[in-house]
Parts: C-alpha cells; structure tokens; sequence
C-alpha cells in the first residue's frame, strides 16, 4: 500500500449514489420517507378537516401542531452556552416557520382558493426543503455551508413577510418554495454543533436536538394560531417570517465560521 492511499480515502466524499447503493441505506430512507409523508398527509388532513368544521384559524393551526408534540417526552437541557446557542440557531427558525406553515389552510380558505389548492401550498415547503438540502448538501463544501448559515435562515423568514401582500396561489407557492429552501441552513450547523460536544454527550444532545426541535415546531402553530386570531392569518403569518428572519439577525452576532467552536 503506498503512503498516499489512506489520506486519498480519508478525504473521500461519499455520494448520494454510492450511499443509496447499500440495500440497507435505500431500506432506511425508503421507509423513512413512506413514514414522513404519510405522518404530513395525517397532519395536513386534520388540520384541513378541523378549518372545514370551525372556520378557525386558531383551532386549525393547534390542530396542526399536535402532531408534533409526542416529541416533547425525553428531553433534557444540556450543554454549555455554545452548545445552548447552537441548539437555539436549529430549533427557533423551524418552529417560526412551523407557525406560519399552521396557518396555510386557513389562509387559503379565506382566500378562497380552490380546494385542491391546499395540498400544493402544503407541499411547497418540503419540496424547497429538499431542493435545498440536495443543492446545497450536493454542491457546497463545509466551510462554504457554515459562511451561508445566516443568509439561508433569512431566506426561511423573509418570504413570509411578502403574506403581507396577501399574494394568491402562484405567488404563494413560490413564497414557500423559497422558504422551505432556506432549511438548508440546518446543514451549515451540524458541524460546528458537533464540534461542541463532549464525545460522551452527543448521542444525549443530538437526541435533544431532535426532541426539541419537533416540539418547538408543535408550539409553534398553537402559538401563532392565538397570534391570528387577533390580528389575522396573513399578518400572523408575516409576524412568524419576521421573527425567523430576527433569529438570523441574532445568529449573526456570534456565529463565526471561520473560527474553531471551542468544548464548552
């Protein structure tokens, strides 16, 4: 073997291909996705079904947000105030954007867009979500992805903000497209949260970090469904992207990227 061969394979960037090129990898993410979509079509169909019955805003967004809060039980705080920060940067944006993704069916309804109208908005931001993760995932190295950090959680927030236009469906529908695709910034964090850690506390903390963002995205629509009950579903919605949008102003006073992440 010659000297060069191991850093050759150490510096090998696995693709998608040769990922899903595992039966039990294609196994995993088959069934991870069969899992995912029929939990968003539950929680879209309530959701749908409880505006139908009431007309409420309120009611139809907490319907929405039940579906997250199983993930509640389990969690625990941890960390130091890296680790805190870090956390936070992954865990309010979603849930801000969880606030107003509540909130698309009754703004839809009072819209009086077609009925199956809902299922496309609906779709919208996973779609964004998952052309940005591949693009940004596929494309960019590390580094690149940490320096797009704030820039990708402003774009979750700022599409909201165009509710305020009280734009119809195509107008809608890319808002969302755009919004789903700044969830890439979850990619530009995993690294520096990682770096964190304790060895001996990130199977803890990455357990936390799931728990609690599924949580926060279940209050979430509870919260900014009482918002919209006082001051309407599109400016609730526009409150929700300018409070994402905010957290990536504060994300931006302390994160950088360029620097090594210190063990708390």
């Amino acid at each position: 073997m010659t000297p060069t061969a191991e850093p050759a394979q150490g510096n090998h960037r696995a693709t998608y291909r040769e990922v899903l090129a595992e039966p039990r990898f294609r196994l995993l993410f088959s069934t991870l996705t069969v899992a995912i979509t029929a939990d968003a079509l539950r929680i879209t169909t309530f959701s749908v079904l409880v505006f139908s019955a009431t007309g409420s805003a309120p009611l139809s967004a907490l319907a929405f947000g039940i579906g997250f809060i199983p993930q509640l039980f389990g969690s625990l705080l941890l960390g130091g105030r890296t680790v805190r920060r870090l956390m936070l940067a992954q865990w309010l944006p979603p849930a801000f954007v969880a606030g107003a993704e509540g909130l698309i069916v009754a703004y839809a309804g009072e819209r009086h867009f077609a009925p199956g109208w809902y299922a496309v908005l609906m779709g919208c931001l996973p779609v964004g979500m998952l052309v940005g993760d591949l693009l940004v995932g596929r494309l960019l190295r590390p580094p690149t992805r940490e320096r797009l950090v704030v820039p990708l959680i402003a774009l979750m927030g700022l599409p909201l903000v165009g509710f305020a236009a009280e734009p119809g469906v195509g107008v809608s529908s890319c808002l969302l497209l755009l919004c789903g695709f700044g969830f890439a910034s979850g990619l530009g964090l995993q690294r520096p949260f990682l770096d964190a850690l304790p060895p001996d506390g990130q199977g803890q903390a990455f357990g936390l970090l799931g728990s609690g963002s599924m949580t926060l995205q279940g209050v979430g629509p509870a919260c900014f469904g009482a918002v919209a009950a006082g001051i309407g579903t599109g400016d609730a919605i526009v409150l929700a992207g300018g409070a994402a949008a905010l957290t990536a102003g504060w994300i931006l006073t302390w994160h950088t990227p360029t620097s090594p992440v210190p063990v708390p």
